[in-house]
């Protein structure tokens, strides 16, 4: 049985750019027709790999994409209804998305 709404809340930004399509598309599977889907990603660059200045150890792995990319990739999959950038007053910012299965 298929999910009316699904939702990743900061999850996807730890998976690798060249995976990211196999994960929206299994995402899509599981969603019902015009199910929806919230994405909750931190972006505003393009960068992946291991963070560098990041304070826990071991660095944590992080794809981030511009806001034009990251809509760009989730539209091959999903209709966006609404998409929110949220500055966080650091160096990224969190990229709200709202899409439904096409």
């Amino acid at each position: 049985m298929g999910k009316v709404f699904f939702l990743t809340m900061v999850t996807l930004v730890s998976v690798e750019k060249a995976s990211l399509n196999i994960v929206l598309e299994e995402i899509k599977n599981v969603l019902k027709p015009f199910g929806l889907f919230f994405m909750g990603v931190y972006g505003g660059g393009d960068s992946e790999g291991i963070w560098q200045d990041d304070k826990y150890t071991p660095h944590r792995f992080f794809s981030f994409y511009t806001d034009e990319t990251i809509q760009k990739v989730v539209s091959n999959y999903f209709q966006v209804i609404n998409f929110e950038r949220i500055e966080t007053g650091e160096k990224y910012h969190f990229q709200s998305i709202i899409m439904r299965k096409k």
